[in-house]
């Protein structure tokens, strides 16, 4: 019985290893199986060794070991082995995912609604500022005008006690709007 295997024309024939099961083990040539020699080789010389030749392996029962009982050897039962559970086989926890993704979902498009309508309310809180402002402008334009009169008639009192009647210090009759200055206190030595 021969078992073929790969080629290789570099080993010699006849290389034999002992196994412990009683079997030697044997690489011989094509050459060596057919008793095939080249057409020019004789009965006594050794065949020609080309890279044509085909190493194969033998298995062949050694005489000296009978001894030895037969080895049953292990097989798989019929229908072959369950496959093998190598991935975890835990219980989910929790919601799946397709579930989750929509909680999420609809949690962020609540937050998304809330955001919106309070930017808008912000926004109208500020345009309510602003007319209100708007529509103060007259009432606090007034409010000025009154304080500035109040001033330059309390600045003209003050420049009749001190320079008199006929004096002008202006070069011109056109009403200036006052500039008032925040000046320290006068100090005494």
């Amino acid at each position: 019985m021969g078992i073929p295997s790969l080629a290789n024309p570099y080993k010699s024939t006849g290389q034999s290893a002992y196994l412990s099961t009683g079997i030697d083990w044997q690489l011989k040539s094509i050459n060596h199986l057919t008793n095939q020699r080249p057409p020019n080789a004789t009965a006594n010389d050794e065949p020609a060794r080309t890279r044509d030749d085909t190493t194969v392996a033998t298995f062949e029962t050694s005489e000296r070991h009978s001894y030895l009982p037969s080895m049953p050897q292990d097989m798989p039962p019929r229908g072959g082995y369950e496959p093998v559970q190598y991935k975890r086989n835990l219980p989910a926890k929790g919601f799946r995912p397709g579930i989750l993704l929509l909680g999420m979902g609809a949690v962020m498009g609540y937050g998304w609604y809330k955001l919106i309508g309070g930017m808008r309310e912000a926004n109208e809180l500020g345009r309510e500022k602003m007319w209100a402002r708007i529509n103060l402008i007259p009432l606090l334009q007034a409010e000025e005008d009154r304080d500035q009169v109040r001033r330059y008639l309390a600045d003209q009192k003050r420049e009749k006690e001190l320079l008199g009647d006929n004096a002008k210090v202006y070069n011109s009759d056109r009403f200036v709007r006052p500039t008032f200055a925040v000046t320290p206190p006068p100090t005494t030595n």
